[in-house]
């Protein structure tokens, strides 16, 4: 759990620090999974995914269980589904950062 939770916060730093001033949510997304080196397929499946994790996050889950879901849901190893977790919450639900402390 100490690398999940290592991995969730690393990403989420790399995603506020990628330069996103300009850039759509979406962009700065793709662009941060692809810079983690996380293989996507599908660009729109992946937002979607990303999407997902956030409103389980919004509806009560714990990020371990979003974590869980994303790695069950994209065949993605657990440490890539939390760097996963990790880009999306900086991404789509920075409300969220402080759960990943």
């Amino acid at each position: 759990m100490r690398a999940v939770a290592a991995a969730l916060a690393f990403s989420a730093a790399l995603f506020t620090a990628a330069p996103a001033a300009a850039e759509e949510p979406d962009d700065s997304f793709l662009g941060t999974i692809d810079v983690i080196g996380i293989p996507i397929t599908d660009p729109a499946v992946a937002i979607g995914t990303a999407r997902a994790a956030c409103q389980s996050l919004d509806d009560g889950a714990e990020v371990p269980a979003a974590v869980d879901t994303v790695a069950a849901d994209t065949g993605i190893s657990p440490d890539d589904a939390a760097y996963f977790v990790g880009v999306s919450i900086g991404a789509y639900c920075p409300h969220h950062e402080g759960l990943l402390s």
